[in-house]
């Protein structure tokens, strides 16, 4: 448990005292990379998320791509996802 006022340390190695400087730089370096380009850079994974879900919707009958607006009360998906149904092709997973 970890107590009011307590450090805690980001470890992905056998140690727990000391916390990991790769993890450390690598978050370092990308929120460097957010901040020089914060508009820019989720930009192309999503618009290709968006290409998939349309081919998908259209070259594929009876496969349909689940959209945000079919879980009723739930919040927004991730955009660069692409979740499909394909119950109707008998394809499991």
């Amino acid at each position: 448990m970890v107590e009011k006022g307590e450090n805690i340390l980001i470890s992905a190695g056998p140690s727990r005292h000391q916390p990991s400087y790769l993890l450390l730089d690598y978050l370092d370096a990308t929120r460097a990379q957010l901040s020089k380009n914060p508009c820019t850079i989720f930009h192309t994974p999503i618009h290709l998320a968006h290409q998939l879900a349309d081919e998908v919707k259209t070259l594929i009958s009876n496969a349909s791509v689940l959209d945000s607006a079919d879980f009723e009360g739930m919040p927004k998906k991730d955009a660069s996802y692409v979740t499909t149904d394909t119950w109707k092709l008998n394809v499991p997973g």
